[in-house]
């Protein structure tokens, strides 16, 4: 409705670090948007990450970015998401990058991404345990991840596997079906905040641990090599630069899915050698032997 039916006249951009509102914490930010009823918008000045007020004062001037709708549209098709560009450079690396589709597009001629939210923390919580014990799996949380790395810290609860499963399965019927916990997959923690180090923070996840809701963990794709890629590409500089243009408090999967991002395959000569690379920080523990052994290496060792 601002676009298409108003003219947006600037959004401003500042961050509470200098305790401009007391009392409130001061990672917060907060925006100025100021617009005029009637025409539509084709671009706006923005700012941003600004920590000062007296720079509204200011606003817009020729530091500040000329921010084009229709980019908005390009990236952000489904929640118009509008990007925290600090200069034109920012908009150039992105309009680069739409070069490629957008992650959540389902495309015929190659691997596609699907992620999904496994056990809920609070509504799952009867089915948690506090200790291992016979028959009994770990719950991976966010907080137990970092990037390329999946044994951060030691699980605080763990799972009955067959009640897991019960669980899962819901009203169909276990006949040994294999699950998703069962397979390969790759998780990425949920919450991160774009005033942190890395926004994006991904890891390769063990086989036989279920998840909770802090740890977006993948259904597609199932192929080992393509999720050592994916891994790699969400743990890369490029991806956090941009997703953190979005992100405030929590990494929803739907700002991942209107990432754009190259597919590449076995058959792009850059796919073998960060299959190599990515594999050498992931397989760093015996239970991915296999996975090492799948990605051209001879063990963890």
């Amino acid at each position: 409705m601002l676009f298409a039916e108003t003219q947006v006249t600037g959004i401003f951009g500042f961050e509470n670090r200098k305790e401009i509102f007391e009392g409130v914490h001061r990672s917060y930010k907060f925006v100025v948007l100021t617009f005029e009823r009637g025409g539509s918008t084709a671009k706006f000045p923005a700012a941003f990450m600004r920590l000062d007020v007296a720079d509204l004062e200011r606003f817009p001037s020729h530091d500040d970015i000329e921010m084009p709708v229709d980019l908005i549209r390009r990236l952000s098709p489904d929640s118009l998401s509008v990007m925290e560009f600090k200069s034109d450079v920012d908009v150039q690396v992105a309009e680069k990058m739409l070069r490629f589709p957008l992650l959540g597009e389902e495309l015929a001629d190659t691997w596609n991404v699907k992620f999904f939210r496994e056990f809920d923390m609070t509504n799952d919580s009867g089915l948690f345990k506090e200790s291992p014990g016979n028959g009994r799996l770990p719950l991976y949380e966010g907080k137990m991840i970092h990037q390329f790395e999946h044994h951060m810290a030691e699980p605080r609860y763990w799972i009955l596997e067959n009640s897991g499963r019960a669980s899962l399965i819901g009203r169909g019927t276990d006949d040994g079906q294999q699950l998703p916990y069962q397979q390969y997959r790759i998780g990425f923690r949920d919450v991160a905040r774009n005033t942190d180090g890395r926004t994006m923070i991904a890891s390769f996840l063990p086989c036989e641990v279920f998840t909770g809701n802090t740890l977006i963990t993948s259904l597609q794709p199932t192929e080992a090599t393509h999720l050592v890629y994916l891994t790699a590409v969400l743990d890369s500089f490029i991806f956090d630069f941009l997703i953190r243009q979005r992100v405030t408090a929590h990494c929803n999967m739907f700002y991942v899915y209107q990432m754009p991002v190259p597919r590449l395959s076995s058959s792009d000569a850059a796919f073998a050698l960060i299959i190599d690379r990515a594999a050498r920080l992931i397989c760093t523990t015996a239970e991915f032997d296999g996975l090492a052994k799948e990605a051209g290496l001879k063990s963890h060792r």
